[in-house]
This record gives structure tokens, sequence and C-alpha cells, in this order.
């Protein structure tokens, strides 16, 4: 990925084009953000990931499908409640 996205309509982007997952790319939905011990440990699992190679973007906000063949496409905006 040469550029982050940095909007909303750049996000909307990643999911109309089914933008995979990467090295270097990782979709997370909001609930991901809860506040619990096993949310926590996951956050830093997936920071230090990307902190022990080459770096990336996870992008907070945008649930992946379900479905196993649609496994790490992004498939909408999961809104952060702030």
């Amino acid at each position: 990925m040469d550029k982050y996205p940095k909007t909303k309509a750049e996000l909307e982007k990643l999911i109309a084009d089914e933008i995979e997952e990467s090295f270097n790319l990782e979709y997370k939905g909001a609930d991901a953000l809860q506040n619990t011990a096993r949310r926590k440990k996951e956050i830093a699992k997936d920071v230090s990931s990307f902190a022990n190679s080459s770096g990336g973007v996870i992008i907070y906000g945008i649930k992946e499908y379900d479905k196993p063949e649609k496994r790490h496409l992004p498939e909408s905006i999961t809104p952060i409640n702030r």
C-alpha cells in the first residue's frame, strides 16, 4: 500500500475495490476497541506484529466479511462511538 487512506471516501474506495488485507494492512471492526482484557491483548499483538516487521496500518472501523471465502476483504464501515 503506497498511501494510507485519510478520508471517508478513501476508506469507501478500499471497500468498493475489495482491497485485501496484507502484511502491511489490517482491518478491524469498531468492536475491536472494546475495553476488555481480550481486546487489549489483541490490539497489543497486532501493533507489535507491525512494529516487528516492515510496519503498516491498522484501520479500526472497517469490518471484514465473516464468510470464509471472503476472509480478509473489507465489508463495511463500522463507526467508532467515541
